[in-house]
């Protein structure tokens, strides 16, 4: 999935938890890619810095 698609699931979610009050802040909502293989694709377009866990990286 492009990370375009990521950030309109993003923006969605906030929509349907806000449809009375004002919108959440971004910073209370992570994002989270899941593959089951190396995702040679998002590397190529950005950092991933790898964590304390095998397999598992940040942007």
């Amino acid at each position: 999935m492009p990370c375009s698609s990521l950030i309109g699931h993003d923006v969605n979610d906030r929509k349907l938890l806000s449809r009375d009050v004002p919108w959440p802040p971004e910073a209370d909502f992570q994002l989270y890619a899941v593959a089951t293989r190396f995702p040679q694709g998002l590397a190529a377009q950005v950092t991933l810095i790898p964590t304390a866990w095998p397999g598992v990286f940040d942007v």
